[in-house]
């Protein structure tokens, strides 16, 4: 069992880089470079950062969550720099992202859990990671490959 303490403490990790990533995203959307991609790191977000999600999200992606929004931020950086780049590595996630969309609306519909889905979920996210701030490490090798493999269980 995680203790309170060690939850505080990461709590405040969350909430700090949160609170860093939304002052960058006020300014984001002054920025040609940055317009474009602002919907999608706000549909990202919503997904890692809402109501509960304190309460709902597995201690075991929790303690993820820092680094996952610093990916982000670093992102938000680097794409204003080499727009170019950002774009091309965005290519690369977007039919990834679209599959795992289509699947979460058919799961809301239909009021259902797959739990391969969440673990799709998590593993795209640790793919940004590799893709948007590769220093900041991957918790589990990841590549197009492993999430094919993952996209197989959901669809079985």
């Amino acid at each position: 069992m995680v203790e309170a303490g060690a939850i505080a403490h990461l709590t405040s990790r969350i909430l700090n880089e949160f609170h860093e990533l939304r002052l960058t995203m006020k300014t984001a959307n002054r920025s040609p470079a940055l317009k474009t991609v602002v919907p999608e790191i706000k549909s990202q977000l919503d997904a890692l950062i809402y109501t509960d999600f304190l309460m709902q999200t597995p201690y075991t992606w929790l303690r993820h969550l820092p680094r996952f929004l610093k990916a982000i931020n670093l992102r938000l950086e680097r794409r204003q720099q080499d727009p170019n780049k950002d774009k091309q590595k965005s290519q690369e996630l977007a039919p990834l992202l679209l599959k795992f969309q289509e699947a979460t609306k058919k799961q809301n519909k239909e009021k259902t859990q797959n739990p391969d889905l969440t673990t799709y979920f998590w593993m795209l996210e640790e793919f940004r990671v590799s893709l948007f701030a590769q220093e900041l490490k991957t918790s589990m090798p990841i590549s197009i490959k492993r999430l094919q493999k993952q996209w197989e269980k959901v669809l079985s």
